[in-house]
């Protein structure tokens, strides 16, 4: 639930996507695009551009990155989060990078100890 936001007085929309592998996915608060003297959309705009510029770097290189460059510096507090899909390896056919990962143990939570 959204702190400060009345239960029952917003529509709350859900979706699902897939994503390809090597894609970088990113979520952040207001602070990173929100400026007193420039437009939202424009500094959205500005956002997008810079992380494509910087999507062949590491995740960490990514992040520091928008952080810190390109975008004019704000007083607001920032939260990021990027996560990266991880691309199979030609090396090793059928890659189930979760499989992989978690020792081949089924993908949900039950699976896992406690």
């Amino acid at each position: 639930m959204v702190i400060g936001v009345q239960p029952g007085g917003a529509t709350r929309h859900t979706a699902q996507t897939r994503l390809p592998p090597g894609s970088t996915l990113l979520l952040y608060t207001d602070g990173l695009v929100e400026r007193r003297t420039i437009d939202l959309d424009e500094m959205t705009t500005r956002l997008a551009t810079l992380a494509t510029q910087l999507a062949e770097t590491s995740l960490p290189t990514f992040c520091d990155q928008l952080l810190a460059g390109g975008l004019p510096d704000t007083r607001d507090d920032i939260a990021l989060l990027g996560v990266r899909l991880q691309k199979p390896d030609p090396a090793q056919p059928n890659d189930d990078r979760c499989d992989h990962m978690l020792g081949g143990r089924q993908k949900n939570a039950e699976s896992f100890p406690e």
